[in-house]
């Protein structure tokens, strides 16, 4: 018998995302991941799908783990500083209203065993897309779509699907 990681019920509650977009100034279509900012978690595979399609803000909760100037650096050299957005670490609360607030949330780990994030962003109804790595294409497995890891193509592709499926 296999039983996977749950998220409390209250979760489940919907959340509004409205008062996230406001504080934080986001009016495109919004990108969200939120896990430690560290390498082996790929935000900065998000980087270059970012810069190439217009109206695309991506939005990073959580807390630095030693990558976070890193990824500044490549976002200013991409040229799209403007456009990604790091929040640090949000109580539970504001992190549900972040999940509700995004158009898709995004996974582009390394490795994941399981990937609860996954899970809170399903729970405010939200589109999602990981990595086919570790646990990951287990727990999105017809609910939501995978990236070949490394395939920056192959992102974009899935993202601009989702984006246009999502108008």
């Amino acid at each position: 018998i296999l039983l996977p990681n749950g998220i409390p019920d209250d979760y489940l509650r919907r959340r509004d995302g409205k008062k996230f977009r406001e504080k934080y100034n986001i009016e495109g279509f919004m990108l969200l991941s939120v896990g430690r900012i560290h390498r082996s978690k790929g935000y900065h595979l998000v980087f270059p799908v970012v810069k190439e399609i217009p109206n695309l803000e991506y939005v990073i909760i959580g807390p630095d783990e030693g990558y976070l100037s890193k990824l500044k650096f490549l976002a200013k050299r991409l040229g799209i500083e403007e456009r990604v957005k790091f929040v640090g670490r949000l109580n539970e609360e504001e992190k549900l209203q972040a999940y509700a607030s995004c158009d898709l949330f995004i996974l582009p780990s390394y490795f994941e065993a399981f990937g609860i994030s996954l899970l809170e962003a399903m729970s405010q109804g939200r589109a999602c897309i990981s990595s086919d790595r570790g646990g990951l294409p287990w727990i999105i497995k017809d609910v939501g779509l995978t990236f070949k890891f490394g395939d920056v193509a192959d992102l974009k592709r899935k993202i601009k699907m989702l984006m246009t499926d999502k108008k």
